[in-house]
């Protein structure tokens, strides 16, 4: 899969997908999910845990071609947390705070198309709370220069947000939080109303299976 969209990139764009492309990827599946694990809404996880969770995508990167050299998950799980944090400070932070036009639409399309599964989803709310989440800072209320302060919506959606990822250390808001996303799924598929109202009902319904 990789290796087609790779020649496909290099045929039209003169670009292939290297090593740093797809260690970046691996880390976007699970480098946040490790160094930031409670702004994720991931809470009271052992080190024996952790270290299933660094294997099982230390095998996905090594199936998906990524050199043992540049595989972000170690064998210890100390040693893959500072390399998970040195590629936010080094490779993350400094991109997310000055982003290119092409970020800012890819984002917005992203952020826009979800929106019809989960409408709390707003494009300078979410691009705020990553800020947050790579500053490692639950301070909402800090100036960032390349950021527009948020209204009073987005402010209360971003408490939402806070709020939620707070919660899911609480067995019961996991099971209902599970369940609502399995309603919602079912929603998407059956009776996507949302997607009604913005894209119109002849072109709500998409096939993903």
């Amino acid at each position: 899969m990789h290796n087609a969209a790779s020649n496909k990139a290099n045929t039209n764009y003169q670009y292939r997908i290297n090593q740093m492309d797809m260690a970046l990827t691996q880390f976007g599946f699970m480098g946040i999910s490790l160094v930031r694990s409670e702004m994720m809404g991931v809470h009271n996880v052992s080190d024996l845990e952790w270290k299933g969770f660094i294997h099982l995508w230390r095998v996905v990167g090594y199936v998906l071609g990524i050199d043992e050299r540049f595989n972000i998950c170690r064998e210890s799980v100390t040693h893959t947390k500072k390399i998970c944090e040195l590629l936010i400070q080094r490779v993350f932070l400094h991109h997310m705070r000055k982003t290119s036009q092409e970020f800012d639409a890819m984002s917005k399309a992203l952020l826009n198309g979800m929106w019809a599964m989960n409408p709390i989803l707003q494009h300078d709310v979410f691009i705020l709370y990553l800020h947050m989440v790579l500053e490692n800072s639950k301070d909402y209320k800090k100036p960032r220069p390349n950021l527009q302060p948020l209204g009073t919506w987005g402010t209360m959606k971003l408490r939402v947000i806070i709020f939620v990822v707070w919660a899911l250390q609480f067995t019961l808001i996991r099971l209902f939080y599970m369940y609502l996303q399995i309603f919602g799924l079912w929603l998407m598929r059956k009776f996507p109303f949302i997607a009604y109202y913005k894209y119109g009902k002849c072109v709500a319904h998409v096939s993903v299976e």
